[in-house]
């Protein structure tokens, strides 16, 4: 029941801080242990990527690779 209530608090948005205080463990603990299920984490790890573009033509394959 521990475990599941730690996950429903963050999956509902809960900060990390207040499940930690809630459970009586290190904020480090509640990120590592059920940080993948905080609602805004894959949005963050996208929200990094952003900056970056992705290849979308042949412009960036070689020469040699468009004749085969």
């Amino acid at each position: 029941m521990r475990h599941t209530c730690a996950t429903w608090m963050v999956m509902g948005g809960v900060p990390f801080e207040m499940v930690a205080k809630y459970l009586g463990n290190s904020v480090d603990m509640v990120e590592r242990v059920y940080g993948h299920h905080s609602p805004d984490w894959l949005r963050r790890a996208a929200a990094a990527l952003s900056g970056f573009s992705v290849p979308t033509g042949t412009e960036n394959v070689p020469a040699h690779a468009e004749e085969k």
